[in-house]
């Protein structure tokens, strides 16, 4: 191979590698960095540039001293690694989903430390509401990365804690909830069924 051609394919591959943030506005603020990760991930399947900004605006978090912000990154993270990538069409993988040896399985895990980093902060800060969700993805978690319906069951429960918790710290507060759904507690109770829990 010719030295020009080595040079105009290592010229497109930096163009191309380029790209993989295409269309994203450029933004010092961490929380917009992180809207814009989900976005790119969730709605367009574009999971290299998405984990590029979750690990910008953790380094702005962390250098702030935000532990709240560095709570949010973790939840999000955990909720990033726990997705379902399609099946169809070229989508761009960071190394840690592809490159493992667990696949799927191995990705639950890495959520799961993520999920439990934000449980630590985020309980740490008494937000008990952001905790009972990350409790409530932790049990997702359980069942469907790892078929764990006891951990599942476990984690729902902690899930219901959290939020009277939550509730007793703001009786004002309002949770959104599924149309036709009464409660938080019937809500989780509905959840637990579904699973099998005892």
């Amino acid at each position: 191979m010719s030295f020009s051609r080595i040079l105009c394919s290592c010229l497109l591959g930096l163009i191309l590698a380029g790209c993989a943030a295409a269309g994203v506005v450029e933004s010092n603020d961490p929380a917009v960095k992180i809207r814009q990760a989900v976005e790119l991930y969730n709605r367009q399947g574009r999971y290299m540039p998405a984990k590029r900004l979750f690990d910008e605006a953790m380094t702005i978090y962390q250098a702030k001293g935000d532990e709240l912000g560095v709570a949010e990154v973790h939840r999000q993270l955990g909720f990033y690694y726990q997705s379902h990538f399609p099946k169809s069409g070229p989508v761009l993988l960071p190394d840690d989903f592809t490159g493992t040896t667990g696949g799927i399985e191995n990705r639950y895990l890495i959520a799961m430390e993520h999920f439990e980093k934000a449980l630590a902060l985020f309980t740490k800060h008494k937000q008990f509401d952001t905790a009972a969700n990350v409790y409530y993805s932790m049990g997702t978690n359980y069942y469907l990365g790892q078929k764990n319906v006891p951990a599942a069951c476990a984690a729902f429960d902690k899930t219901l804690e959290a939020n009277s918790q939550a509730q007793a710290l703001n009786p004002n507060r309002v949770v959104n909830l599924p149309a036709g759904v009464r409660s938080y507690a019937d809500f989780m109770a509905q959840t637990k069924r579904q699973v099998g829990c005892p």
